[in-house]
């Protein structure tokens, strides 16, 4: 696939240096790839200018034979599976121009896209490489109505506006952040997300975790937020000795959101509380107001203790 969304939000940005002709070019017009000239991989094939052709699809023209397709499996009687030896809905298809273009006919059209000189030079073959690989779409064409419409100039095209609109691809701020303050970011609909800071700690010497709920939303929109309802918990330091649960140890039960520990009661050794049941109202010591708790709304801090 070729080309980019023509919006010129979104495009192809490949980690390194691009293993592919168009994304390279587009890379050595913007100066992000700083080679003074293109390295040619043979001129002596039987094609109409010796270079390797390959047929190069426009990616909005790839995404509309994927949508003919979930088309097609949404029909049960759709033409495309009428002759499938079983039940399953599973066939290949070529998506393509079915048409090739050479190495020289990609740098002509991307020196009118760019305005760029692009200097090229021959060298041997490199191996492997095979003269032609040109799609036949004539089966998506019949069975799932697919047809190409984007020619080789729109690729171009929509290639270089994409990137001289994103120079440093997704890893850097464009122009349109700026105006933009949101944490969703203008030039590619992604969500920007710091990780939020918390109070959560572990007490030095202890093996007992320290949980805090989250805070409350602020009025402002901010994408590092907790949600709220949230619960941050941080591991304890792992004891040397093996760790058990002690029910001589008081727990500490308390909801989200209300500082007040619940009334508890020792019963049989073990503390529990009296005044909590999930799903119904529960009153703190302080009188404060009732709250409807969830099991997700209580946390519970209980200490270890070590046995040898």
């Amino acid at each position: 696939p070729a080309g980019a969304h023509p919006s010129g939000r979104m495009g192809e940005d490949p980690k390194g240096r691009p293993g592919n002709l168009l994304p390279l070019l587009s890379q050595m017009a913007i100066g992000r790839v700083k080679d003074s000239e293109l390295k040619v991989f043979g001129n002596d094939y039987p094609t109409h200018d010796g270079t390797c052709v390959r047929d190069y699809l426009h990616v909005m023209d790839l995404a509309s034979g994927h949508l003919l397709a979930l088309d097609a499996l949404e029909n049960v009687n759709h033409v495309a599976f009428a002759n499938l030896p079983d039940r399953a809905k599973y066939k290949a298809y070529n998506l393509g121009r079915g048409k090739g273009q050479s190495v020289f006919d990609i740098v002509n059209a991307m020196k009118r896209a760019t305005g760029k000189d692009f200097k090229t030079r021959v060298i041997g073959r490199r191996l492997g490489d095979v003269p032609d690989l040109t799609a036949d779409p004539a089966l998506a064409e019949k069975e799932l109505g697919f047809h190409a419409s984007q020619d080789l100039e729109t690729m171009c095209r929509d290639l270089w506006n994409w990137q001289t609109k994103n120079p440093e691809g997704y890893s850097a701020p464009t122009a349109l952040d700026a105006t933009n303050p949101s944490p969703i970011s203008a030039t590619n609909d992604s969500a920007k997300v710091t990780p939020a800071k918390d109070d959560r700690s572990v007490v030095a010497g202890t093996d007992t975790p320290t949980i805090t709920s989250a805070p409350p939303p602020s009025s402002t929109s901010d994408a590092s937020m907790p949600l709220p309802g949230s619960l941050s918990v941080e591991a304890p330091t792992i004891p040397t000795e093996k760790p058990i649960f002690d029910p001589s140890t008081p727990a500490h039960i308390t909801p989200i959101g209300s500082p007040t520990p619940l009334k508890m009661t020792k019963m049989n050794g073990i503390s529990t509380p009296t005044n909590l049941e999930l799903g119904k109202p529960a009153v703190p010591e302080d009188g404060a107001a009732r709250k409807e708790l969830k099991p997700e709304d209580v946390f519970i801090e209980q200490k270890f203790a070590s046995t040898s």
